[in-house]
């Protein structure tokens, strides 16, 4: 279990959602980030930040959902969004202003933090030190002496939970205190002072809140600071009764395995209006060896009409291994083996169909061998293939 950090220091490091890898990049060489002022922290505007790190979203492939990466603070300004990106003029939000944050050269820190779910863009106001010392997203926040009471206190429980989690119930999106993920409903845990819950309007927002949330399997509990300062083990108590209620936890989600390649951040001196677009830069999402569903149906099936009209079904089988081997391949490579192949076919060399045959099974097993979710994935590409196949050779 990790040690939960309760920090009474002031928040002066913003974690910042990055939504593509170019946006990245533009951070690393051009040293600058931007965030919309409609929707800019507070600390921004009391001008308390000192560091900035950055959040992956899905778009960065295998560094998907992690922080990695942050900076030291070098500036802040407000500008125009034409005035930073003058090539895109006619964006819709071309004429709003950004808080321009600028960066010093990237730091990687010492150990990469991870989120066990996708986040929506998000803004998480946290500490140096808690920076430092995270290992998952949900330990960063800071924002709450009361939810960092009940953190704790669930932590040790072995409860496991998502901190400021983002559930859409219709059109809306609702941001929960905690979200504890259960086998045939979800909790969803707020914690509220006493004085809001007094209010006629908070009282009919909440009721309509909790109405919504429940549509889509979301049963809220509410615990209110004296119950949580006073009265703890009541509140964990009523919180493992929900649990119970609602099947259970639901198996934990593992943390995204990624890989850890050390890479030199170097700002590019001689070009500052340039992005280098290399995957290693831009940490985008490597372009796999591995297969492309419609590469292998596109492969095969061509194979399999050239086979029916020019040879025996021995060629067809043969033709229809290595139609499947180029899927495993990928790319453009697979096609261009798969036309050789058909070429191979259509001049009766029968006997180097046969040997294309051999080298299409043997991709086949270095396939499977690979194992994870490639590997799923490829059984789930030569099945449908195979029977494809065969349906072709019985006609």
């Amino acid at each position: 279990m990790h040690e939960v950090v309760l920090d009474t220091e002031e928040n002066t490091v913003l974690v910042a959602y990055v939504p593509t890898p170019k946006d990245f990049a533009i951070a690393r060489l051009q040293g600058w980030y931007r965030i919309p002022v409609d929707h800019a922290p507070n600390m921004l505007r009391r001008g308390k930040l000192t560091h900035i790190a950055f959040y992956h979203p899905a778009a960065f492939g295998e560094e998907r959902y992690t922080i990695r990466w942050y900076s030291p603070v070098t500036s802040l300004k407000v500008r125009r969004r034409v005035d930073i990106l003058p090539q895109e003029s006619l964006h819709p939000n071309a004429q709003k202003e950004y808080y321009v944050v600028g960066c010093a050269e990237m730091r990687e820190l010492p150990s990469v933090i991870r989120s066990r779910r996708p986040r929506r863009p998000i803004f998480i106001p946290t500490t140096y030190r808690k920076l430092q010392t995270a290992t998952d997203i949900n330990h960063l926040f800071n924002d709450s002496p009361l939810e960092n009471l009940l953190w704790q206190e669930l932590n040790k429980a072995d409860i496991p939970t998502e901190r400021q989690f983002d559930v859409r119930a219709g059109d809306r999106w609702f941001k929960l205190d905690f979200a504890v993920f259960c086998k045939t409903a979800n909790l969803g845990i707020e914690c509220d002072g006493d004085r809001y819950h007094m209010q006629p309007e908070a009282v009919e927002k909440d009721k309509w809140r909790t109405n919504l949330l429940a549509s889509v399997g979301w049963h809220m509990l509410q615990l209110t600071s004296s119950k949580l300062r006073n009265e703890m083990p009541l509140s964990l108590s009523m919180v493992r009764e929900s649990i119970n209620r609602y099947g259970g936890l639901r198996d934990p989600v593992p943390m995204v395995a990624i890989a850890t390649p050390k890479v030199r951040m170097r700002r590019n001196r001689g070009c500052s209006n340039s992005i280098d677009p290399s995957p290693s830069a831009t940490f985008g999402p490597r372009r796999s060896v591995l297969p492309m569903i419609p590469d292998t149906r596109a492969v095969g099936l061509v194979g399999c009409y050239a086979c029916r009209l020019c040879t025996t079904d021995g060629g067809l089988a043969a033709l229809g291994h290595i139609g499947i081997g180029c899927g495993i391949v990928g790319g453009r490579g697979a096609l261009g083996l798969g036309l050789v192949v058909i070429l191979l076919v259509l001049l009766r060399c029968v006997q180097f169909v046969y040997v294309a045959c051999l080298f299409g099974h043997g991709l086949l097993q270095l396939r499977s061998a690979l194992g994870g979710e490639h590997a799923a994935r490829g059984n789930d590409v030569r099945l449908p293939c195979g029977a494809l196949f065969q349906r072709h050779c019985d006609r």
